[in-house]
């Protein structure tokens, strides 16, 4: 499985591909939104893990030109944030799963819309 991860904590998204990599994942790390939309556009992933407060463009807007672009990925949306994003004062909203994990490794895995 090609594990793409748009991090820009690069401490964080290391602790991430190291534990994923343990389990035998391909994993590569992107550390800009610019650079993981490229990415995610130019390579075939099974799963991306995505920030949402990213230097280049946001995590919503690269959802956005993923969906955009017709691509069907899984997509993890990591961090600890409030879930609100407006644009033209409408809500957007994404089926989503949001995945949690603090530097102790717990994870929390939870069904939302965002």
């Amino acid at each position: 499985m090609k594990i793409l991860i748009i991090e820009d904590e690069y401490n964080l998204a290391d602790a991430m591909k190291s534990m994923l990599k343990s389990q035998k994942y391909s994993v590569e790390i992107k550390t800009d939104g610019l650079d993981g939309l490229d990415e995610t556009l130019t390579d075939v992933y099974d799963l991306i893990i995505l920030d949402v407060m990213l230097p280049g463009m946001n995590g919503f807007d690269i959802l956005k030109e993923i969906k955009s672009e017709g691509i069907n990925i899984n997509i993890f949306i990591a961090g600890y944030y409030e879930i609100k994003y407006r644009e033209n004062n409408t809500l957007v909203e994404a089926p989503t799963f949001i995945l949690e994990i603090d530097l102790s490794g717990e994870k929390k895995i939870r069904d939302s819309y965002i």
